[in-house]
């Protein structure tokens, strides 16, 4: 019994283990370098984002068809991602949203601050010189999904413009300790 006790346990050590080499990222001459991100570019949008945007003035009746009806100036803390889905500015297959009064807009290839930038001077010939236009717009998230041996499967969306793969294997819940983190895939 002594001796069959003695095997089992011994055989539970050999295989049972990972080596912490396995389970550790950035190691070698690149884990004592600065991380830097490759490209600083803005992201420009694609089709399938959706836009949030919000259209302030000093009459917000003035713009309150722009914002859903709501009779207020909305701010993103009151908005999640589902809402968004049906609220926001969804680009179309030909890269257009569709504003209220302005009508379809391209917006395929812009940066945020470029759309913000277009649908002011789109707006702006609409409303007297005193109304003070303020025009927020933001993505409404970026959604990606993940598959394989991570803590959490499935489509993600997180609430921020710019992802990594770092960021989204941690969003997930990590890879397990049986994941190979020499075979992890992108696809774009």
């Amino acid at each position: 019994m002594n001796l069959l006790f003695r095997l089992t346990l011994i055989s539970l050590l050999l295989t049972s283990c990972v080596s912490k080499k396995r389970l550790t990222y950035f190691q070698g001459e690149t884990s004592n370098e600065k991380i830097e991100r490759i490209s600083d570019k803005p992201y420009h949008l694609q089709v399938d984002d959706i836009l949030y945007i919000n259209i302030k003035a000093t009459n917000p009746e003035l713009v309150d068809i722009f914002n859903g009806g709501t009779g207020s100036n909305n701010n993103m803390n009151n908005i999640n991602t589902e809402s968004l889905y049906y609220s926001g500015y969804s680009v179309n297959a030909h890269g257009m949203i569709n504003l209220p009064v302005v009508g379809e807009m391209n917006v395929l290839g812009y940066t945020t601050d470029q759309v913000r930038e277009r649908v002011y001077e789109s707006l702006n010939k609409y409303f007297k010189a005193d109304s003070e236009l303020f025009i927020e717009v933001k993505m409404a998230g970026i959604k990606y999904t993940i598959v394989g041996e991570v803590g959490s499967t499935g489509t993600k969306v997180v609430n921020q413009n710019q992802l990594n793969i770092i960021e989204a294997i941690a969003n997930s819940g990590d890879i397990t300790v049986t994941g190979d983190r020499k075979a992890v895939e992108v696809f774009r």
